[in-house]
């Protein structure tokens, strides 16, 4: 090999090493930014999670509220039900005598 051939291949593996560098600062670059990004989305899962955690909360007081309105409702059936229809009738018909005298 001579002297020529070889200052050619030495020169062509100095373009090919700042090439391989140059891809190499883009690839340390770019994998910075996929880091930050990683960061950040960490952070919107923390708070997604939150939110969830809030939702779950509020789905628990949601049924606690269901719960108590379905007892108020049966409660009141009940009070329907103890209660005859025309219970006051003797007191609303003195009212209407008194009102009429």
């Amino acid at each position: 090999m001579s002297e020529t051939q070889f200052e050619a291949i030495m020169a062509g593996i100095q373009v090919l090493t700042v090439k391989v560098d140059s891809f190499d600062a883009r690839f340390d670059k770019v994998e910075s930014r996929l880091d930050r990004v990683e960061n950040r989305l960490d952070r919107v899962e923390n708070r997604l999670d939150g939110v969830e955690s809030r939702l779950d909360k509020v789905e628990s007081r949601l049924d606690n509220v269901e719960t108590q309105l379905g007892d108020i409702n049966q409660h009141l059936k009940r009070i329907e039900h103890w209660t005859p229809y025309h219970a006051n009738h003797d007191k609303m018909a003195r009212l209407e005598a008194l009102e009429n005298s």
